[in-house]
């Protein structure tokens, strides 16, 4: 059987990361990692689900919420770790690897299955059969800092704080994401402390501006910094361009709802402008998505996840 690795999508709260499921925990905390059986057991693949940095019971570091290297490596490591366990004689698990891996996520987890690939690809030693990436923020410096500076409510108000906090904790000596000079006075000293990891979603949004207006946190002069390729913040944003200064030569099927309301199909049209026609690139329109899970973003999941594990499933050998 093939090896998945599932990256999981934004999780707010360290308790909800998939190495913490057990099963009297309320499962509407787990929806990926029952996905994920669901995925096991239907199709009779192995799958592992990293937590990524300052995930799980790591309760000391801040989560570094699209950031690629920290959630590549992190992934990347558990792989090569699984890899070396099911070739070992200490594998007690009955599982025959076909010697296939794939790679897949959706949302915060597509952005990190992209930098799962950069970062094997880089070390080498591993090949990659596949990898799924669904309605992801490939582009922070464009899409995204469009949507951080918009003028229109947006509905998932925690991204831009636990990003930030994220950010402020990679880039601590550079004081570039210190929330005091970031933000307002009437939201810095909150919003820091409700992205710790140990708020849930609903708290930190409760701490964000009533209308809802992700710009309305930051002072003026920060609005400039964003969309200034000089500054110093834009720079560290663009390193995280997934698309920045990478090619993937791994196969990728990359998918996105075209009126996606928390991650804008913007991502999915800059990637096709960057990587161009690679032959080992398929794109994927997920269509107009009905609103029905209280956003266009986690409606459009389900039919992600059975596209991407469609695609999977053509690709697997016996």
């Amino acid at each position: 059987m093939p090896l998945i690795s599932f990256q999981h999508a934004t999780e707010l709260v360290k308790a909800h990361a998939p190495s913490q499921w057990e099963a009297y925990i309320n499962p509407g905390d787990f929806t990926e990692v029952e996905i994920a059986a669901g995925m096991a057991l239907s199709n009779q693949w192995a799958i592992i689900m990293p937590d990524y940095q300052g995930m799980g019971e790591d309760k000391g570091e801040s989560h570094p919420l699209c950031h690629a290297d920290r959630l590549g490596k992190a992934s990347a490591d558990l792989i090569t770790n699984m890899i070396a366990y099911l070739k070992s004689k200490n594998n007690n698990t009955n599982l025959e690897w076909n010697g296939q891996l794939f790679i897949m996520g959706f949302s915060e987890g597509g952005y990190a299955t992209a930098a799962t690939v950069k970062e094997i690809e880089k070390r080498g030693g591993i090949t990659i059969t596949g990898a799924a990436c669904m309605d992801a923020p490939f582009d922070l410096t464009g899409t995204m800092v469009d949507v951080m500076l918009s003028d229109k409510p947006f509905g998932a108000p925690y991204f831009l704080p636990y990003l930030l906090r994220g950010y402020d904790a990679v880039y601590s000596d550079s004081k570039v994401f210190n929330f005091d000079s970031l933000l307002l006075p009437q939201y810095a000293k909150d919003l820091f402390l409700y992205a710790d990891g140990f708020h849930s979603a609903a708290e930190l949004n409760a701490k964000m501006p009533p209308d809802k207006i992700l710009k309305n946190i930051f002072k003026p002069a920060v609005l400039d910094s964003l969309r200034n390729p000089n500054s110093r913040m834009w720079k560290y944003l663009h390193d995280n361009d997934i698309w920045n200064g990478w090619k993937p030569k791994t196969k990728m099927f990359i998918a996105h709802s075209m009126n996606d309301d928390l991650v804008p199909y913007g991502n999915f049209v800059k990637l096709k402008q960057v990587w161009g026609n690679l032959p080992n690139v398929e794109y994927f329109e997920l269509g107009q998505c009905i609103n029905y899970l209280g956003n266009v973003h986690v409606s459009v999941a389900p039919w992600a996840f059975l596209q991407g594990s469609l695609w999977i499933s053509g690709l697997v050998t016996n």
